[in-house]
């Protein structure tokens, strides 16, 4: 629910209620910060409690008819804009004209599931730009005084990628937010702020939010806080969510599959690797991220290991099989390795070409565990 999504977030949303409280709304704000830190569901949040009907004191209330539109995201005063496929050529404004009908209902269920539960992300198959048409639409309706109470709230998600392509979509947002349409919000949400325009950078009042706390999380997802899920995540509640589900050793079975997969010399496993990935990246987005986060922890581990320093994630025969590893590799650099992981999602959401990253991550790897 978006009343409780604040609570995840403690003191950005202190911060956010001072600024509701003192009247002096900003015209742009930019939410940035690491994956699955909440930055979404604070977004849609402050849209509930700037059009509460029982503010400004305690909102959003969840309650009023505002907050349950706003909650059903079927708000008046509310736009969701956020990457979008490509798949027929228009000259229009609509940015769903030319979609497909299993596209369009793709994007009615991803709003749907959004509604339900704030911490959802909407990634669509083969969506990696925010065309300009989004932003035409909301230029065209932006200035056109109405007769709705409250504050507009333009929620843009994923905004480093409004600079894909051209950067056309980037261009058009800021003239708008150099001439603000009246009681109106927009509020850019991003993984990669350093991504977007640095003129669009300096008209945003920016909020920079933290990774979660492993607390906050566990009280959130009713576990413990000693929960592998929830360690492994690194404050990412998406991915400790799923990660909760499932049990230690089916997770760390996971990880030894996936150190195999990257520390082998098999050029048929490197294709499979690249193909599975390169697919996996498009289709299923949350588990691409979430093996890549499984591969890192491996990494850390190793390190870890290899300096003497103790750490629960490993026990039974997956140490055991940590300790060969290591043991197999006496020059790997796993510092290294691990900055070559991290890489891997920044790659993923800058649209590099993606066979080609995952096989260049492939021959650093094998270098570093040889320390080169």
């Amino acid at each position: 629910m978006i009343s409780d999504a604040p609570t995840i977030q403690p003191r950005i949303w202190q911060r956010l209620q001072k600024i509701q409280a003192s009247g002096k709304i900003g015209s742009a704000y930019l939410f940035a910060g690491p994956v699955g830190c909440g930055k979404e569901a604070l977004a849609v949040s402050l849209a509930a409690a700037l059009n509460c009907e029982n503010g400004p004191e305690n909102t959003p209330c969840g309650k009023c008819p505002s907050c349950q539109r706003m909650a059903n995201l079927q708000h008046e005063n509310l736009s969701l804009v956020f990457p979008l496929p490509r798949e027929k050529a228009t000259s229009g404004d609509d940015p769903l004209q030319g979609l497909s009908k299993a596209t369009l209902a793709a994007i009615n269920d991803a709003i749907a599931a959004k509604a339900a539960d704030p911490f959802y992300k909407i990634a669509l198959r083969r969506a990696n730009t925010i065309p300009i048409s989004s932003i035409r639409e909301i230029r065209k309706s932006a200035y056109v005084k109405t007769a709705l109470r409250g504050q507009r709230l333009i929620l843009i998600f994923d905004a480093h990628l409004l600079g894909t392509g051209e950067g056309a979509a980037a261009n058009a947002l800021l003239k708008i937010l150099e001439e603000p349409p009246t009681a109106t919000t927009f509020v850019l949400v991003t993984d990669f702020k350093n991504d977007l325009l640095p003129t669009i950078l300096s008209r945003c009042q920016q909020i920079d939010f933290p990774p979660l706390d492993d607390d906050l999380i566990a009280a959130y997802l009713d576990t413990g806080s000693d929960n592998i899920g929830v360690r492994l995540a690194r404050g990412n509640l998406r991915l400790a969510r799923r990660l909760v589900q499932s049990d230690q050793q089916e997770i760390t079975g996971r990880m030894v599959e996936l150190a195999r997969q990257v520390a082998g010399l098999n050029g048929d496993k490197w294709r499979e690797f690249v193909n599975t990935y390169g697919r996996l990246a498009q289709s299923q987005p949350e588990d691409f991220h979430r093996d890549f986060m499984l591969l890192e922890a491996w990494f850390k581990s190793a390190y870890r290991l290899k300096m003497r320093q103790p750490d629960a994630l490993m026990a039974g025969a997956s140490q055991e099989k940590m300790e060969k590893f290591v043991a197999a590799y006496p020059q790997a650099d796993y510092a290294a390795i691990q900055r070559e992981i991290m890489q891997i999602p920044q790659a993923l959401a800058r649209n590099y070409y993606l066979p080609l990253t995952l096989t260049n991550f492939l021959t650093n790897v094998q270098r570093r565990l040889q320390g080169e």
